[in-house]
């Protein structure tokens, strides 16, 4: 069978190519009808991104079950950027505010910054701050909800004479 159809093949080299031509038309013409939509995506998805990989991880404590998933991050570059808890900022309208700590004469004093906030990490969140800082500032982690209320409490309070 296969040598009759190799015969035929090097006696019609003229049909030969005209089928192969003809094949190559139907899968040309085949691939502009098939929906965008059939077509599998095989980008990472954009939030998170996720990958298959293959850990050994020495298991002391017993904790790790073969086949369990785990949550990580791979770093792929290296840069530094001034970071702080998200737990740190407050949203005050369409404005971030982190707030520096100051002590003077025994008593904290905290001092709202006006920042951008960027890219987050697990609980912190990148920083850049709207005005220079000076050279080091201790930054309150937590609870700037509770200082900017007090803040405004503050402004609001008059005296009754």
């Amino acid at each position: 069978m296969i040598n009759r159809i190799i015969d035929f093949s090097i006696h019609n080299k003229f049909i030969v190519g005209l089928f192969t031509l003809a094949l190559i038309g139907a899968g040309i013409w085949i691939i502009t009808q098939v929906p965008i939509d059939a077509v599998p995506d095989i980008t990472f998805e954009q939030n998170p991104k996720a990958l298959r990989e293959h850990t050994e991880i020495e298991n002391k404590g017993g904790n790790l079950i073969a086949g369990m998933y785990i949550k990580d991050r791979i770093q792929v570059g290296n840069n530094l950027v001034r970071a702080l808890p998200v737990s740190a900022s407050v949203k005050e309208g369409a404005k971030s505010f982190e707030f520096a700590v100051g002590n003077e004469g025994g008593a904290y004093r905290f001092v709202p910054h006006e920042v951008t906030l960027g890219v987050k990490d697990g609980d912190w969140a990148a920083v850049r701050f709207l005005r220079p800082l000076e050279a080091i500032v201790a930054f309150a982690f937590n609870n700037a909800y509770y200082l900017m209320a007090e803040m405004k409490k503050g402004e609001t309070e008059h005296s009754h004479r």
